[in-house]
């Protein structure tokens, strides 16, 4: 077996007998879409990596923080060495805490994850923009991950989640965006994945449409008619079915909304 990566001048060297015993354990863990990964390793000079070197401990570190959700201290880890992504995967951990940072070198990332996928490559540049402060360019971003997320299950889930609060903001910015991520929310994604999230972000894009408008009475009405249960959620519920009217759905979103409180602890300073 020879490794993927070359050295400066790009002739294949062979692994020693270690190596090859790594790449064979490694090979029946990884998953199709991991190997087709490795491809990436040719173009960034990577090889094999031992356990004892550097770099294996700064990839440790930095899969540790993306696990623990702490991506600016993954930016940190990756931003001090560097090191190549050496597979799909952590080629799009990468591309992400860089938009999360706000470093364009995240767009040139995105880009080559474009080539694995195009959705989640939407979703970083998405991210990216809003870091930036750049939200009316975040928003075509917004509309394309979350239409490719619809037929596509595969984008990273971590990365796809942080799309429901770039959602909100960028809904924010005016009723027409608002009421474009609101549309393209109204389809369910594939696999059904973040199902929930997908049902919480509409009612708040809605409000951005209009505060208790049609479109966040029909989010709301989608929740039931077991409503999150979240004090934000469970407060609109009540005042919005309230103040429009709807005698029957304002007398079970006011009841469930005193019981909540009732369950809330009492702060001890006022």
């Amino acid at each position: 077996m020879v490794a993927l990566g070359a050295q400066g001048g790009g002739d294949p060297r062979k692994l020693d007998a270690e190596g090859e015993k790594w790449v064979a354990a490694t090979l029946k863990k990884m998953s199709l879409d991991d190997k087709v990964g490795q491809l990436l390793v040719s173009s960034f000079g990577s090889e094999y990596l031992s356990t004892d070197s550097p770099e294996y401990d700064a990839r440790h570190a930095f899969a540790e923080a993306w696990d623990d959700t702490k991506f600016k201290d993954a930016f940190a880890i990756w931003n001090r060495s560097r090191f190549a992504p050496l597979n799909r995967r952590e080629l799009g951990e990468i591309a992400f805490v860089l938009a999360d940072s706000g470093d364009e070198l995240a767009a040139r990332a995105a880009e080559s994850l474009r080539a694995w996928n195009d959705t989640e490559a939407e979703a970083v540049l998405a991210e990216l923009r809003v870091r930036q402060g750049r939200t009316a360019d975040a928003v075509p971003h917004v509309l394309q991950a979350f239409k490719g997320y619809q037929s596509d299950p595969w984008p990273d889930s971590t990365t796809m989640g942080r799309l429901f609060d770039v959602a909100i903001f960028v809904a924010r910015s005016n009723p027409t965006v608002a009421t474009q991520v609101y549309e393209v929310l109204e389809r369910p994604f594939a696999a059904m994945q973040w199902d929930d999230a997908r049902k919480y972000t509409r009612v708040w894009v809605g409000s951005s449409i209009a505060p208790c408008g049609p479109a966040m009475l029909h989010a709301l009405a989608d929740l039931e008619p077991y409503p999150h249960w979240r004090e934000n959620v469970l407060r609109a519920r009540a005042q919005c079915y309230s103040r429009r009217g709807l005698a029957e759905l304002a007398s079970d979103a006011n009841r469930d909304w005193k019981e909540f409180q009732s369950m809330s602890p009492v702060p001890l300073v006022h």
